[in-house]
């Protein structure tokens, strides 16, 4: 079945390629080409180097090595796929980004040429085409041999274990499950159609009832419809409030009002505009005067620095000027001329001196009178003079010159006075334009200094924004025209042209016919769609009609009930044998054929050799070495319990469809041969809740392996009139087994066995409820029948799921007892097979089989890090922590749903 590649280590991809060339004859599944770890791990090397230099096109592969090709993608799923991620680990190993869609599809491609190319088997994928095909060429795949080895190998196959078997024997096993899966699955198809059928027809029979109850109704609204004028501007029109003509006229004035103010904004701009233009030009002309003054101020400046330049011995500052403004130039002007009179009188008496030698003596006399008196006035002048910075000869002589100049100068220091009197003055004047303009221009708020073009730019975006708002109100105002233009043309149409009034008149009249007929509407409170139908029911038929076409239908709706019924109970035949192996698992058992039977076959022959104790040797190293692990845990885990002998299985509930009855099933007991030769058969003891014995009944006992006896399967009905009851077994005088049971007052059901799990995780569910109780909602409800016997008091429904998110059950005063609802995460909780007495999870029912298994949710696949597990036995009279440390091999993570495995929980528990 498989082959071995007889090649070492090699870098040429060829190479590989014609060693599995020459295996392909002998097979069918390229899972059967046995590749050990190295070979494996060289041709991925080989595959990530060809990729990357391919640019990842593997065309190239296609042509020259398909084989290769789909070997590396099949070995990558048998090391690495799991919870449905076959790419992630491919494009892993060949170093790539994970998003890489396009290629993953021509990977694919090249894995369906190669099948075609060498005629292999080509398996049905189902929806996803290329990992399922993959998966299935695999046989199966290593994180999912477990799955196969304890939900198919030993639950479908296991008693081939205990004698002597055929690959016929295998064959024929196979055969019945895939026929069951067949008949299972056309079933499922043929109910599913059924149940459509039957959903119809309870919503025709629905719609049927309606318009029968509310016939009368119906018939005044059809009435009211057919006198409902169907003029589309009517409609139209009522769709409008009915004052709408107001609100528009209304809407109108509002717009037109907001249109002139804003015109009156424009206006008011371009009068700012003009008035501040005006205000710069006065500003400009105060300016240029401004300057002309200062022009003017600069020459008498220059003209002073010139006066003065002869006189002074200093620029002139303020002080001076100060000095020179408060000299009297009256006083001054007769002393200088008095100065000048005595100065010229002394050139004339030395002249007369050679002259008139002879008064020269009375001459001398009056000369030093007239010289006394020219002192007196010079010294008065320097009186006047003193704070002037004059030149020193100046002082001495006071030229003629000088008082014609000192008075230019005082008279230009005046007339510059004068000037600067006028420059500030202008200042003024130009600082009060500025400040109107700045008051004009407030609302600008300039940043900058105003001129003409700031004025210009800045009132054109203001003016600019306006006028924007003003088009769209004008653009709004012709809609609101429209409107009202448009509303009254629909008025004169319903009128058929007879005026706008007569049309308003009808519309009213249309409206409050509506009104009335939206009331009734209202009334019956159905959606559009379910009122439509039942309209077309009582216009289409009168009240006898709908009568008889009612019980037509419920006959049609009873035969399809009991044709369900019936297929139902036929479902039960064709159990879905392998519905919890991943769907690659059961693509290749049930399509594999001859190769899948030969696969299974081999597996058993492999298992009852590790169970013999002989070495495997049939099947790939891979799949020994998981099954040896998986048989010597499993093996652990289902042995008996060395204490004292015993492997119990607990007492559970069932329900019989067929008759109607709830059973109590006692499984098979596994016990220890006694020492004695006598053997007693075990006795199980039925005893009410007062701990009276109600019935004893005696078990069959039957060799079940060396030392080991096991006893008989046993379904007894509940006792009855009893609402507590207690179970035991009696083995040598000694209880071997107790449980109790209660009467509760609803269980749920599935595939005839009691639930304990929240029962809206199935889709299809049993549910026996006290009659006094009921479900919400009750349209969930495809089937209910009395329970008879000791059950009278309940009823039997068949409930169907679909689309529900909650369920409750209330009590016979109508209040809810009991709420279920939907859920995406799991509580932890134990699950296994039958129900246990001895074990406890939050107050629900632990199922146990063969050994317990926790189960429970998470958010998110992320790093799960678990340290201890704490379980009461006995209610709390032993507590046992088990380090999950010893049990990371028996932990499992699928779609966020974590499953721990306590295959060696006994062990602990001892």
């Amino acid at each position: 079945m498989f082959y071995k590649a007889n090649i070492d280590k090699s870098n040429n991809i060829r190479e590989y390629e014609e060693t599995f060339i020459k295996l392909i004859p002998k097979i069918s599944l390229l899972g059967q080409i046995d590749l050990n770890e190295n070979q494996i791990n060289n041709i991925s090397e080989i595959m990530k180097d060809k990729i990357k230099i391919l640019n990842t096109n593997p065309s190239y592969l296609k042509r020259k090595a398909p084989i290769t090709t789909a070997l590396f993608l099949l070995y990558t799923g048998i090391k690495d796929y799991q919870e449905g991620n076959f790419w992630g680990p491919v494009y892993k190993e060949l170093e790539l980004e994970e998003d890489n869609t396009r290629l993953h599809e021509k990977l694919g491609e090249v894995f369906y040429y190669t099948l075609e190319k060498y005629n292999l088997i080509k398996l049905d994928p189902g929806r996803n085409k290329y990992v399922n095909q993959i998966l299935a060429h695999a046989l199966i795949v290593n994180n999912y041999l477990q799955e196969y080895f304890e939900e198919f190998l030993y639950k479908e196959c296991g008693d081939f274990l205990d004698f002597s078997f055929t690959i016929e024997d295998v064959e024929k096993r196979i055969v019945n499950i895939r026929k069951d899966h067949k008949g299972h699955k056309n079933l499922c198809e043929d109910i599913s159609t059924l149940k459509n059928k039957t959903k119809n027809l309870r919503a025709k029979i629905n719609d049927y009832q309606l318009a029968l109850e509310n016939h009368q109704q119906l018939i005044k609204i059809n009435k009211l419809i057919k006198n409902r004028n169907n003029i589309t501007e009517i409609d139209q029109l009522l769709e409008l409030p009915s004052d709408f003509l107001e609100q528009k006229t209304n809407n109108l004035a509002a717009v037109e009002g907001e249109i002139s103010n804003y015109k009156a904004k424009i206006m008011e701009i371009e009068s700012i505009k003009k008035k501040s233009n005006e205000l710069l030009k006065l500003q400009k002309e105060e300016q240029r005067k401004i300057k002309n003054l200062k022009n003017k101020k600069e020459k008498i400046q220059a003209k002073i620095r010139e006066e003065s330049s002869g006189i002074f011995d200093q620029e002139l500052d303020l002080t001076v000027v100060k000095v020179i403004k408060n000299i009297n130039f009256d006083e001054l002007s007769i002393k200088l001329s008095n100065y000048k009179k005595y100065n010229n009188f002394k050139i004339d008496a030395e002249t007369l001196k050679g002259i008139f030698s002879k008064i020269i003596f009375w001459f001398k006399n009056q000369y030093f009178i007239l010289k006394g008196e020219k002192k007196k006035i010079k010294s008065d002048i320097q009186e006047i003079l003193k704070d002037l910075p004059l030149k020193n000869h100046i002082y001495n002589e006071l030229p003629s010159v000088f008082f014609t100049k000192l008075k230019s100068i005082n008279d230009l220091i005046l007339k510059k006075g004068n000037i600067e009197n006028k420059v500030n003055k202008s200042k003024e004047t130009n600082s009060t334009y500025q400040k109107k303009l700045e008051e004009k221009l407030s609302f600008l708020e300039p940043e900058t200094g105003i001129n003409y073009s700031f004025i210009e730019a800045e009132l054109a975006k203001k003016a600019k924004i306006i006028e924007e708002k003003i088009s769209a109100l004008i653009y709004r105002k012709r809609s609101v025209l429209e409107e009202i233009k448009n509303y009254k043309m629909k008025l004169n149409i319903i009128s058929g042209d007879k005026g706008i009034e007569i049309g308003k008149s009808i519309l009213e009249e249309e409206r409050k016919l509506r009104k009335k007929l939206n009331k009734l509407k209202k009334e019956l409170d159905y959606q559009e769609h379910k009122l439509n139908n039942l309209l077309d029911i009582v216009s289409s038929k009168n009240k006898n009609e709908i009568k008889n076409l009612l019980i037509h239908l419920k006959s049609d709706l009873k035969s399809k009930k009991k044709k369900l019924k019936t297929d139902q109970k036929k479902l039960e035949a064709y159990p879905e044998r392998l519905y919890s192996l991943i769907e690659p698992s059961r693509i290749f058992l049930f399509q594999a054929e001859d190769i899948a039977v030969d696969f299974v076959y081999k597996s058993l022959i492999t298992l009852k050799k590790e169970k013999d104790n002989k070495s495997p040797s049939v099947l790939t190293n891979r799949i020994n070495e998981r099954l040896k692990k998986w048989w010597n845990d499993f093996d652990k885990a289902n042995s008996p319990n060395d204490n004292d002998g015993i492997y119990n299985k607990n007492p559970y509930l069932e329900y019989i469809n067929e008759k109607n009855e709830l059973l109590i099933s006692v499984p098979e007991q596994i016990i220890k041969y006694p020492q004695s030769n006598k053997l007693k058969q075990p006795i199980l003891v039925i005893k009410d809740k007062d701990n009276e014995v109600i019935k004893k009944i005696k078990l069959d006992l039957q060799v079940h392996k060396k030392d080991l006896l096991k006893t008989e399967f046993k379904k007894i009905k509940f006792p009855q009139n009893q609402k507590m009851i207690s179970l035991e077994i009696i083995f040598k005088d000694e209880v071997i087994l107790e449980t109790e049971f209660e009467r509760e007052n609803f269980y749920f059901l599935q595939s005839n066995r009691v639930l304990s799990l929240n029962p809206l995780a199935y889709q299809e569910l049993g549910l026996i409820l006290k009659n006094n109780f009921k479900i919400e909602p009750q349209n969930i409800v495809m089937q209910k029948e009395s329970l008879s016997g000791n059950f009278s008091e309940y009823s039997y429904y068949q409930l169907c799921m679909d689309d529900l998110e909650i369920l409750n059950i209330l009590n016979e005063n109508g209040f809810v007892i009991e709420t279920f609802k939907k859920t995406n995460y799991i509580e932890p909780q134990l699950i296994a097979g039958e129900i246990s007495s001895n074990l406890k999870s939050k107050n629900k029912k632990v199922y146990l089989e063969k050994a317990p298994i926790l189960l429970f949710t998470i958010k998110e696949l992320t790093n799960l890090r678990l340290w201890q597990l704490r379980i009461s036995i006995n209610k709390g009279e032993k507590i046992v922590n088990i380090n999950l440390r010893k049990l990371e091999n028996q932990i499992k993570i699928k779609n966020k749903m974590v499953y721990i495995y306590l295959n060696n929980f006994w062990l602990f528990a001892i």
